[in-house]
């Protein structure tokens, strides 16, 4: 199983609300108080045996949620909040939460949602791998109102790093370069499963977030790909030429079914 994460933290939500960065609380309060996005799933982890604070994390169909309420969608939004606001009652949220409140031999510095999924990890996964399917599954019902609005979310494998470019596989097969600076972490190499979320922005330029995605198995092997001298490649210093947009710079994705075409 390959997914994109199944939770995400408020700043993801906010970012897709206003990609410029300018959204701040009050935006996430009236959101959440009109129902378009949800209440969230609280975590309260403990550490040496007592509480550690509370960690907020959200379904990730809140950023789409937020992203519709965005391009004046406000139908849409309160649809996949309603579907978000399900996954996070259900079962696997439940137990995702029981396992998360357990301390673990990893533990370090603050327990913030990438401590949650550490802990998860190292411990018993299952909770988050059924909430993650739900999460795709949710996501796969709602691709023709998602495509409406121009966003596409792509899994795959970084089978190739090459200088300046990326190259992707989806469990499908099907091959996406992207700028090496689009990845989130230089930790990301090849055989790392990530999730590229795009968005058209209008006049063909292309928002493309890339973050870790969720994986069930071990980390592929980068293939020798006997076409690979004949695929195209982005052009060098494709991140400079493209880096004077302000506030969200268009990053050029190639590769096929994206939601727009």
């Amino acid at each position: 199983m390959l997914t994109e994460r199944p939770l995400l933290s408020k700043r993801e939500i906010l970012r897709a609300l206003d990609p410029t960065g300018r959204a701040g609380e009050s935006a996430f309060r009236r959101l959440k108080r009109d129902g378009f996005i949800t209440a969230g799933i609280e975590v309260k982890p403990r550490r040496a045996g007592r509480l550690s604070g509370t960690v907020t994390a959200f379904c990730a169909l809140n950023r789409d949620a937020a992203t519709a309420y965005r391009k004046q969608r406000p139908d849409l939004a309160l649809r996949i909040a309603a579907r978000a606001a399900k996954l996070e009652s259900g079962g696997a949220a439940r137990r995702l939460v029981e396992v998360a409140r357990h301390e673990t031999s990893i533990d370090t510095g603050e327990l913030n949602l990438e401590g949650i999924y550490a802990r998860v990890v190292c411990s018993d996964r299952r909770p988050a791998d059924d909430l993650a399917r739900s999460v795709s599954s949710a996501r796969r019902a709602l691709g023709k109102p998602l495509a409406d609005i121009g966003v596409s979310t792509i899994v795959g494998t970084i089978m190739r790093l090459d200088g300046e470019t990326a190259e992707i596989v989806s469990p499908d097969g099907e091959r996406y370069t992207l700028p090496v600076s689009a990845l989130p972490s230089s930790e990301l190499g090849v055989g790392s499963p990530v999730s590229i979320r795009v968005e058209l922005l209008g006049d063909g330029a292309l928002w493309t977030v890339v973050e870790p995605a969720w994986s069930d198995v071990p980390a592929s092997q980068s293939q020798d790909d006997p076409f690979g001298d004949l695929r195209p490649r982005l052009p060098v210093d494709l991140d400079g030429l493209l880096g004077h947009a302000e506030g969200v710079r268009p990053l050029a994705l190639i590769g096929p079914r994206l939601a727009w075409r």
